[in-house]
């Protein structure tokens, strides 16, 4: 993340503010009610889930300002990465809105394109 941070000349506000309602939203209501069960646990994923969410901020706004390779691949894979931990928190918090399938493919998805991005670096300026 901090290598592109430097770069960003605008943060996108119409995708900063759903998405950190959203994040804000899903931590209200389905982490906050157990954080007396496992106060580490919870605010390691209330954590985490602000560090995603600034992340497809920033690297969404790098990609939409360059519209370089590299950048559009690292934004589809904090998106897919997004997916899939969302997914995942809903399941920790006792919804199953999708079965394993989903969740591994968007994981396997995210890590392939944020790896992808990471090897474009070398082939463009």
């Amino acid at each position: 993340m901090f290598e592109y941070f430097p770069r960003i000349k605008r943060i996108l506000l119409k995708l900063a503010i759903p998405l950190y309602l959203y994040t804000l939203t899903i931590c209200y209501y389905f982490l906050l009610p157990k954080i007396t069960q496992h106060p580490f646990v919870i605010s390691t994923l209330i954590a985490y889930a602000g560090v995603l969410s600034t992340a497809i901020i920033a690297s969404s706004s790098l990609a939409l300002e360059t519209r370089k390779m590299k950048d559009i691949l690292r934004i589809i894979g904090y998106i897919f990465f997004f997916i899939s931990d969302s997914l995942l928190l809903l399941e920790y918090a006792g919804i199953e809105p999708a079965n394993e399938i989903i969740v591994l493919s968007t994981y396997y998805l995210s890590q392939y394109a944020i790896m992808e991005s990471s090897l474009v670096v070398g082939c463009e300026n």
